[in-house]
């Protein structure tokens, strides 16, 4: 709209024909954002799968706002809209240049050191992000729900004092039930139950079992009041300790009500027990889940082998290491699916809009380059600001960085690409790439710091994750905007169009000596 005025066009007419200019690249780059954010509704876990259409649909209004009541504001505005700043005025730009808010950005000097250099500048930035974009393609997704305390948190100390006095699985023990058509309180229920806890605890990593049987971690004998129990150690331990026999019989009762149950089923009543698996490590340790593997193979594969007399018996197990392994599944599953049709969604976009399969690959290219080397000097500043394993992050920040970063790359890349397509047909291939990166300079950096900015007061967040999400979001909005929207896109254009259309390129490198002529 500025530029229409500055050329002398008259206010109506400058906002029809800035509709007409921008509003093809403006919808295609708001529909990357929407595009991106609409995939996750293919998501399995919930949070993301709600999340991402609801915000996809805030920027779908916002983007009939910008071509609708955008325009309406700035006819109705007038000059006002230009303020602090005074409105263009057209006898100053009689001839196309850079306008002065740019010139002030440094953008027409920036322009001609990407026209003058463009191998230079492509190696060199490739080589500064390189380092980065490689940590960020090793890092590994963690699922500790605590991570995001910081270490004075109350609720930390306290498990940390847990963990130093006891053993460190009791924060979060495996719980394993098995259901059978028949009691296990039986004698053929003891027995089945004494031989599972006995291989359970023989499992490498497994610190204790519990369960009927052994409730304490320990054999527990029956009460000898007990039918079947009157033999050479009842008679002794009535004999010892008359006493004795009352409060095994009030253990006996207690661990019966804590570890059996049952279930009212349409064909018959069945019988659950548990038992408590205490790990020897922390319960969302990449150890724990390692354990918990075998003790699923353990219950699917040789359980059934026993062949009990109590009829076939069900296992399943739960718990924070249980909940952990399966949020890992269900994430990475919805991570690769998402991601795979946010990249198919955007480059179909970009195929549509710059009609050329070679760029829309490139600018796709950019971003995920963008993307590994955020995710890389994220984790640098995690180890450094939290302590945490370099090559670990919590999983929502790779998952919401990609879906985002992504989308918002692409936007500032088509704002740019289509731009400089405009001005390479009306000034040829290096004329064109730099007057439309001179152009598009400041407005798009200005846009890029409101976002990194409001991106970067999560940071003020007292969640360790929110702080890293908003970290790399800030971060990675800026290397967009600094790095490869200005370095890498224009000057890889530069070399492939120099290379592909020799005699453009030699015509271009002189109509700007018979211009200054």
């Amino acid at each position: 709209y500025r530029e229409e005025l500055a050329g002398g066009q008259r206010r109506t007419r400058a906002i029809r024909r800035s509709i007409v200019a921008v509003g093809a690249a403006l919808a295609a780059s708001a529909g990357t954002v929407i595009c991106g954010l609409s995939l996750m509704g293919f998501a399995e876990f919930a949070k993301v799968r709600c999340a991402g259409p609801a915000i996809a649909l805030a920027l779908a209004v916002a983007l009939i706002a910008s071509l609708t009541l955008t325009p309406a504001l700035l006819k109705l505005l007038g000059k006002a809209i230009f303020w602090p700043a005074k409105p263009p005025v057209p006898s100053q730009f009689a001839v196309p240049s850079v306008n002065a808010a740019e010139t002030a950005w440094s953008w027409d000097y920036i322009s001609h050191g990407v026209i003058r250099r463009p191998l230079l500048i492509w190696t060199v930035s490739v080589l500064l992000l390189l380092p980065l974009a490689i940590l960020g393609m090793r890092i590994t997704p963690a699922y500790k729900p605590t991570g995001e305390l910081s270490a004075t948190s109350p609720s930390i100390q306290g498990m940390a004092a847990i963990q130093h006095h006891f053993t460190v699985g009791e924060t979060g023990p495996l719980t394993v039930l098995l259901a059978a058509p028949t009691d296990w309180n039986s004698p053929e229920g003891r027995d089945l139950l004494t031989q599972v806890s006995a291989a359970l605890g023989g499992i490498d990593n497994v610190a204790e079992v519990r369960s009927l049987t052994q409730p304490l971690g320990h054999w527990l004998p029956l009460p000898p009041t007990e039918k079947g129990n009157h033999g050479l150690l009842g008679g002794l331990l009535r004999m010892v300790k008359p006493d004795l026999g009352h409060a095994l019989a009030q253990a006996s009762q207690s661990a019966n009500a804590f570890y059996l149950g049952t279930i009212a089923e349409a064909r018959g009543t069945r019988h659950v027990t548990r038992l408590d698996v205490v790990l020897n490590s922390d319960p969302f340790d990449a150890t724990s889940m390692a354990t918990l593997g075998r003790i699923e193979s353990y219950l699917r594969d040789d359980l059934p082998r026993l062949k009990p007399v109590v009829g076939w018996v069900d296992a399943e197990t739960f718990g924070q290491t249980v909940h952990s392994r399966d949020l890992a599944l269900i994430t990475e599953g919805d991570r690769s699916r998402v991601n795979l049709f946010v990249l198919g969604g955007i480059f179909l976009i970009l195929v549509v809009l710059i009609r050329s399969v070679w760029m829309a690959a490139y600018l796709l290219i950019t971003v995920l380059f963008s993307y590994y080397a955020t995710l890389g000097m994220t984790a640098l500043a995690g180890s450094f600001w939290f302590g945490q394993p370099l090559g670990m992050m919590d999983w929502r920040v790779p998952f919401f960085l990609f879906t985002i970063l992504v989308a918002v790359g692409e936007d500032y890349n088509i704002l740019l690409v289509t731009r400089i397509l405009q001005e390479k047909k009306r000034h040829g291939i290096d004329e064109g790439v730099r007057l439309g990166l001179a152009h598009t300079g400041g407005t798009i950096t200005a846009c890029g710091l409101i976002m990194a900015g409001t991106f970067a007061t999560l940071m003020l967040a007292g969640l360790n994750t929110l702080v890293q999400v908003g970290f790399a979001l800030a971060f990675g909005v800026l290397l967009d905007t600094f790095v490869v929207r200005p370095f890498l896109v224009p000057s890889f254009l530069l070399l492939v169009w120099r290379r592909t259309e020799p005699k453009a390129a030699a015509e271009a490198r002189i109509l700007p000596l018979r211009r200054s002529a």
